[in-house]
């Protein structure tokens, strides 16, 4: 009998293969903290006082001369700094791989990106749920098994009012953008309260527009991006959310520009860079290694602050352990 399986070459499917990652748009930090370019790493922020909210009494005699008016304001020191990350491949690899799998400076490159945004996330999200980053009146946190939004007890509609009022308060904007995990997103869509108040009967989660509508944003921003924080090469590998069990109530303003209010921005001197080059003393008769380096110089910051001498953010509220 002719041995058919000795006749037959496994050939590669060119047309798919399988990567995990994130999408760009699970990432949140370029919400957060919109991206505005500058040409320098040391610099700074200017915000003006509180001076335009001040009653002026403006009756005055044809006969008398108008009263002046000032303002003022104060500036806070900032320094971005560099993060990068570089990968490597050896040509003979293009060469030997197959074909789907040939284009390594490709995968390389998108892997380095998955690395920067994870830390880029992973900085904004740390900054943005320490409470220490905000003034007393401007965080505070539910009840697990009480006033949660996944507990019966619980009113996210109310939890939105306390923080309209607290940062219209500080900044004289109201908050019209919430940011949460998808974990959190799933407590939001199912609590009890809302599904009450709606009387909704479907059965399926409360839409998301709808949710903006009964919380006032106009914008809900979904923090989907996950990470793997697992030991390379332990036989467990899980991901988990970047996000914690926080919802932040912000003022989103995606325009850098001058007088304005919002939460943060993101600081940027220059754009992302790509430097390519090769390891001379290391390759074989393909050719040398093959290097590529990414990364930019940012810091993401608070953009509308308590004081020149109270760097915490003014246009937030960080509720904390949403479920």
């Amino acid at each position: 009998m002719i041995p058919i399986g000795e006749m037959q070459t496994r050939y590669p499917n060119e047309s798919v293969s399988i990567r995990y990652a994130n999408e760009q748009t699970d990432y949140v930090a370029g919400q957060m903290f919109p991206e505005t370019v500058q040409a320098k790493s040391v610099f700074r922020t200017w915000q003006y006082d509180t001076s335009q909210f001040r009653r002026r009494l403006t009756r005055k005699a044809n006969a008398a001369e108008a009263d002046l008016v000032d303002y003022g304001g104060f500036y806070t020191n900032r320094t971005s700094e560099a993060h990068k990350l570089a990968g490597e491949w050896d040509p003979q690899a293009e060469a030997d791989n197959d074909a789907e799998l040939a284009d390594i400076e490709q995968d390389v490159s998108m892997t380095i990106m998955d690395g920067l945004l994870i830390d880029r996330e992973n900085e904004a999200a740390t900054l943005a749920t320490t409470s220490g980053n905000y003034p007393a009146d401007l965080t505070s946190a539910l009840t697990g098994g009480t006033d949660t939004w996944v507990d019966a007890g619980g009113d996210p509609r109310d939890n939105a009012k306390t923080a309209r009022l607290a940062v219209r308060a500080r900044c004289g904007k109201t908050p019209n953008a919430l940011v949460l995990s998808y974990q959190g997103l799933q407590a939001l869509s199912y609590s009890p309260n809302l599904i009450d108040f709606l009387k909704y009967t479907s059965g399926a989660s409360i839409p998301v527009d709808v949710l903006k509508n009964l919380l006032e944003v106009q914008d809900i921003f979904v923090a989907k991006a996950q990470q793997n924080t697992n030991m390379e090469g332990n036989a467990t590998q899980t991901l988990t959310e970047i996000w914690n069990d926080s919802g932040l109530f912000f003022v989103h303003d995606p325009a850098p520009r001058r007088r304005s209010v919002c939460y943060g921005r993101g600081y940027y001197r220059n754009r992302l860079y790509t430097y390519r080059y090769q390891d001379e003393k290391r390759g074989s008769g393909d050719g040398r290694i093959q290097r590529l380096e990414q990364g930019w110089n940012y810091i993401q910051a608070a953009a509308a602050v308590v004081s020149s001498s109270d760097g915490d953010f003014a246009a937030g509220y960080l509720l904390r352990n949403v479920f």
